[in-house]
């Protein structure tokens, strides 16, 4: 009994000690709004960087596991790692960003099939008609990509791949390499276009 009397004291202490500390930590940032400190971040910032400051604050003194991320957080982030890697893993050094595991885990719940898109397409047939004439300049990208052969399982759909798949058309029983000689696919084509960066996820468009 006497162990437990000190075992609940002591967690009482520490838990008092560390209301205290938040108390204290919220009566600076109440002093620092009085004096209008935050005013230029309401009224000189974008969206974009208000989101990324309050997850700066929201995630600094978190462990990994702890961390949260809002919608727009991870989509933000996403945007960087789609266009350097490299660049993301440097960032996440100094900075407070979603693990690439989060990212990819997002990336892996957007439906991507072989083929043309028509959802994608319409979405941003929509998209485009509340843009001006200058945003929706993009580049169309033709090309090719060199795969190599191979096959795998994928649970999630119940479906092997590496056959040659045409879209809509179907999938023949050639394997998807890039070698005609060995009786094997075209290397496929890739058709995409560069658009400008959109932070909502109701106009953020893959291709």
């Amino acid at each position: 009994m006497y162990r437990i009397h000190r075992s609940v004291k002591s967690n009482l202490f520490k838990t008092k000690k560390k209301l205290a500390t938040e108390i204290q930590k919220l009566e600076h940032l109440k002093t620092m709004y009085e004096d209008n400190r935050f005013e230029f971040i309401e009224k000189k910032l974008n969206l974009v960087t208000k989101n990324f400051i309050n997850s700066q604050l929201r995630n600094v003194e978190k462990k990994p596991s702890a961390k949260r991320w809002t919608e727009q957080d991870k989509i933000f982030a996403l945007s960087l790692y789609k266009r350097s890697p490299k660049l993301y893993r440097y960032l996440s050094v100094y900075f407070q960003v979603p693990s690439t595991r989060t990212l990819k885990t997002i990336f892996s719940n957007i439906p991507l099939d072989t083929g043309i898109n028509k959802p994608l397409l319409d979405h941003l047939k929509n998209v485009c008609q509340t843009m001006n004439k200058l945003d929706k300049c993009c580049s169309l990208i033709f090309d090719e990509i060199s795969l190599s052969s191979g096959f795998f399982y994928e649970a999630s759909k119940d479906m092997a791949f590496g056959y040659e798949d045409l879209g809509h058309l179907g999938r023949t029983s050639s394997s998807g390499g890039s070698s005609e000689e060995a009786g094997e696919a075209e290397p496929p084509l890739f058709f995409g276009a560069e658009l400008p960066l959109i932070f909502s996820m109701k106009e953020f468009v893959f291709l």
